[in-house]
Protein backbone atom coordinates (compact mmCIF):
# COMPACT_ATOMS: atom_id res chain seq x y z
CA UNK A 1 0.00 0.00 0.00
CA UNK A 2 0.99 3.46 -0.52
CA UNK A 3 -0.25 5.72 1.73
CA UNK A 4 0.26 10.10 1.17
CA UNK A 5 0.99 12.03 4.28
CA UNK A 6 -0.42 15.60 4.99
CA UNK A 7 1.50 16.20 8.05
CA UNK A 8 3.27 19.42 6.26
CA UNK A 9 0.45 20.73 4.49
CA UNK A 10 -1.12 22.69 7.53
CA UNK A 11 0.50 26.28 7.97
CA UNK A 12 -0.30 29.54 8.85
CA UNK A 13 -0.60 32.37 6.01
CA UNK A 14 -0.43 34.92 8.75
CA UNK A 15 -0.21 34.89 12.77
CA UNK A 16 0.09 38.13 14.68
CA UNK A 17 3.49 39.44 16.07
CA UNK A 18 3.15 40.50 19.81
CA UNK A 19 1.16 43.59 20.32
CA UNK A 20 1.96 46.50 22.48
CA UNK A 21 -0.33 49.94 22.88
CA UNK A 22 -0.57 53.15 25.49
CA UNK A 23 -3.30 53.17 27.10
CA UNK A 24 -6.40 55.03 25.66
CA UNK A 25 -7.27 58.89 27.15
CA UNK A 26 -8.21 58.49 30.63
CA UNK A 27 -8.59 54.90 30.71
CA UNK A 28 -6.32 52.57 32.41
CA UNK A 29 -6.77 50.33 28.98
CA UNK A 30 -6.98 50.31 25.44
CA UNK A 31 -9.17 48.97 22.62
CA UNK A 32 -6.86 46.45 20.44
CA UNK A 33 -7.04 45.24 16.69
CA UNK A 34 -5.98 42.90 14.42
CA UNK A 35 -6.18 40.77 11.70
CA UNK A 36 -6.79 37.48 12.69
CA UNK A 37 -4.66 34.59 11.81
CA UNK A 38 -5.60 32.33 8.32
CA UNK A 39 -4.34 29.33 7.70
CA UNK A 40 -3.88 26.66 4.49
CA UNK A 41 -3.86 23.41 3.54
CA UNK A 42 -2.49 22.69 0.23
CA UNK A 43 -4.37 19.07 0.41
CA UNK A 44 -7.62 19.91 1.33
CA UNK A 45 -10.05 23.11 0.47
CA UNK A 46 -9.11 26.63 1.75
CA UNK A 47 -13.00 26.78 3.72
CA UNK A 48 -12.44 23.28 5.06
CA UNK A 49 -9.77 24.66 7.77
CA UNK A 50 -11.15 25.60 10.61
CA UNK A 51 -9.37 28.71 12.85
CA UNK A 52 -10.84 28.66 16.43
CA UNK A 53 -9.65 31.05 19.30
CA UNK A 54 -8.46 28.71 22.27
CA UNK A 55 -6.81 31.09 24.87
CA UNK A 56 -8.05 34.77 26.00
CA UNK A 57 -11.35 34.69 25.25
CA UNK A 58 -13.88 36.62 25.72
CA UNK A 59 -10.81 39.31 25.03
CA UNK A 60 -10.54 39.06 21.14
CA UNK A 61 -9.58 41.19 18.65
CA UNK A 62 -11.40 45.03 19.06
CA UNK A 63 -12.05 44.29 22.68
CA UNK A 64 -10.75 46.36 25.34
CA UNK A 65 -7.53 45.18 27.14
CA UNK A 66 -7.07 46.48 30.33
CA UNK A 67 -3.39 47.46 32.16
CA UNK A 68 -3.59 44.94 34.74
CA UNK A 69 -2.96 41.35 33.44
CA UNK A 70 -0.45 42.45 30.78
CA UNK A 71 1.07 40.39 28.93
CA UNK A 72 -2.37 39.23 27.81
CA UNK A 73 -1.80 35.49 25.80
CA UNK A 74 -3.86 35.20 22.48
CA UNK A 75 -3.75 31.18 20.53
CA UNK A 76 -5.67 30.17 17.57
CA UNK A 77 -5.85 27.03 16.65
CA UNK A 78 -5.88 25.57 13.04
CA UNK A 79 -7.36 22.12 12.34
CA UNK A 80 -7.63 20.82 8.41
CA UNK A 81 -10.10 18.26 9.05
CA UNK A 82 -7.62 15.39 8.85
CA UNK A 83 -6.59 15.74 12.44
CA UNK A 84 -3.71 18.13 12.19
CA UNK A 85 -3.32 21.08 13.96
CA UNK A 86 -1.01 23.89 13.89
CA UNK A 87 -1.13 26.95 16.69
CA UNK A 88 -0.33 31.16 16.63
CA UNK A 89 -0.26 32.46 20.07
CA UNK A 90 0.87 36.31 20.71
CA UNK A 91 0.77 38.28 23.47
CA UNK A 92 -1.00 42.00 23.74
CA UNK A 93 0.29 44.38 26.04
CA UNK A 94 -1.24 47.94 27.48
CA UNK A 95 1.15 50.37 29.13
CA UNK A 96 0.20 53.08 31.20
CA UNK A 97 1.61 55.97 29.56
CA UNK A 98 -0.21 58.44 30.86
CA UNK A 99 0.73 60.80 33.83
CA UNK A 100 -1.64 61.60 36.74
CA UNK A 101 -2.74 64.65 37.15
CA UNK A 102 -1.20 66.58 40.46
CA UNK A 103 -3.71 69.09 42.14
CA UNK A 104 -2.56 71.46 44.27
CA UNK A 105 -4.10 73.04 47.76
CA UNK A 106 -2.69 75.91 49.82
CA UNK A 107 -1.69 75.20 53.11
CA UNK A 108 -0.74 77.13 56.55
CA UNK A 109 1.25 75.99 59.56
CA UNK A 110 2.22 77.65 62.80
CA UNK A 111 5.94 77.99 64.48
CA UNK A 112 5.99 75.59 67.36
CA UNK A 113 7.45 77.08 70.47
CA UNK A 114 10.86 76.00 69.65
CA UNK A 115 10.24 78.00 66.42
CA UNK A 116 9.84 75.17 64.27
CA UNK A 117 7.59 73.80 61.67
CA UNK A 118 6.79 70.79 59.72
CA UNK A 119 3.95 69.61 57.00
CA UNK A 120 3.38 66.41 55.14
CA UNK A 121 2.65 65.83 51.51
CA UNK A 122 -0.86 64.93 52.29
CA UNK A 123 -1.29 68.19 53.67
CA UNK A 124 -0.97 70.10 50.31
CA UNK A 125 -2.44 67.26 48.06
CA UNK A 126 -5.69 68.96 47.03
CA UNK A 127 -6.73 65.24 45.12
CA UNK A 128 -4.10 64.40 43.22
CA UNK A 129 -5.85 61.59 40.83
CA UNK A 130 -4.80 59.15 38.18
CA UNK A 131 -6.28 56.88 35.35
CA UNK A 132 -5.09 53.95 36.66
CA UNK A 133 -3.56 53.92 40.11
CA UNK A 134 -5.94 55.12 43.44
CA UNK A 135 -2.47 54.82 45.95
CA UNK A 136 -0.31 57.14 44.27
CA UNK A 137 3.10 58.27 45.54
CA UNK A 138 3.73 62.10 46.57
CA UNK A 139 6.21 63.82 48.00
CA UNK A 140 7.15 67.47 48.10
CA UNK A 141 10.71 69.17 48.12
CA UNK A 142 10.38 70.98 51.32
CA UNK A 143 8.46 69.82 54.52
CA UNK A 144 10.24 72.07 57.48
CA UNK A 145 10.52 75.52 58.26
CA UNK A 146 11.72 77.64 61.10
CA UNK A 147 11.32 81.32 61.77
CA UNK A 148 13.03 82.63 58.17
CA UNK A 149 10.29 80.91 56.62
CA UNK A 150 7.83 83.60 57.83
CA UNK A 151 5.56 84.22 55.60
CA UNK A 152 4.74 82.06 51.79
CA UNK A 153 6.92 79.34 50.44
CA UNK A 154 6.39 77.81 47.43
CA UNK A 155 6.23 74.02 47.75
CA UNK A 156 6.27 71.28 45.24
CA UNK A 157 4.39 68.32 45.08
CA UNK A 158 5.28 65.19 43.21
CA UNK A 159 2.88 62.50 42.20
CA UNK A 160 3.86 59.29 40.70
CA UNK A 161 2.04 56.45 39.62
CA UNK A 162 3.08 52.63 39.55
CA UNK A 163 4.62 53.11 36.03
CA UNK A 164 6.76 55.99 37.30
CA UNK A 165 4.69 58.77 35.16
CA UNK A 166 4.45 61.62 37.52
CA UNK A 167 2.85 65.17 37.65
CA UNK A 168 4.13 67.89 39.54
CA UNK A 169 2.11 71.38 40.96
CA UNK A 170 3.18 74.04 43.66
CA UNK A 171 1.47 74.95 46.81
CA UNK A 172 1.58 78.17 48.77
CA UNK A 173 3.03 77.02 52.51
CA UNK A 174 2.20 79.82 54.48
CA UNK A 175 4.09 80.06 57.82
CA UNK A 176 2.57 81.76 60.71
CA UNK A 177 4.25 83.18 64.07
CA UNK A 178 1.58 83.21 66.20
CA UNK A 179 3.30 82.44 69.69
CA UNK A 180 3.21 85.60 71.51
CA UNK A 181 6.48 86.78 73.21
CA UNK A 182 7.07 86.40 76.82
CA UNK A 183 8.77 89.10 79.64
CA UNK A 184 9.84 88.00 83.18
CA UNK A 185 9.76 91.07 85.01
CA UNK A 186 11.47 91.79 88.64
CA UNK A 187 8.96 91.26 92.01
CA UNK A 188 7.70 94.92 93.64
CA UNK A 189 10.69 96.52 95.63
CA UNK A 190 10.10 98.17 98.95
CA UNK A 191 12.80 100.20 100.10
CA UNK A 192 13.50 103.07 102.59
CA UNK A 193 15.27 106.15 101.98
CA UNK A 194 18.67 106.97 102.11
CA UNK A 195 19.73 109.00 104.98
CA UNK A 196 19.28 112.43 104.83
CA UNK A 197 17.60 111.45 101.21
CA UNK A 198 13.99 112.10 100.45
CA UNK A 199 14.60 109.00 98.49
CA UNK A 200 16.40 106.09 97.49
CA UNK A 201 18.93 104.47 94.94
CA UNK A 202 17.44 101.32 94.13
CA UNK A 203 18.90 98.50 91.56
CA UNK A 204 17.00 95.73 90.13
CA UNK A 205 17.70 93.38 87.17
CA UNK A 206 16.59 93.99 83.97
CA UNK A 207 13.52 92.14 82.92
CA UNK A 208 13.77 88.84 80.67
CA UNK A 209 12.35 88.50 77.39
CA UNK A 210 11.68 85.35 75.24
CA UNK A 211 10.37 84.86 71.48
CA UNK A 212 9.99 81.33 70.06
Amino acid sequence: DITIGDDDGLHWVNCPADIMVGNDVDECGAYVNWTPPTAIDDCVEPNDVIVTQTMGLPLTTGSVFSVAGSPHTIEYEAEDGNGNTITCSFTVTVVDSQNPNAVCQDFSVSLDENGEATITAAQVDGGSYDNCDDDLEISIDLSAFDCDDIGENFVTLTVTDDDDNFDICVATVTVVDDIAPTIECPEDIVEVNDPGECGAVVTFADPVADDN
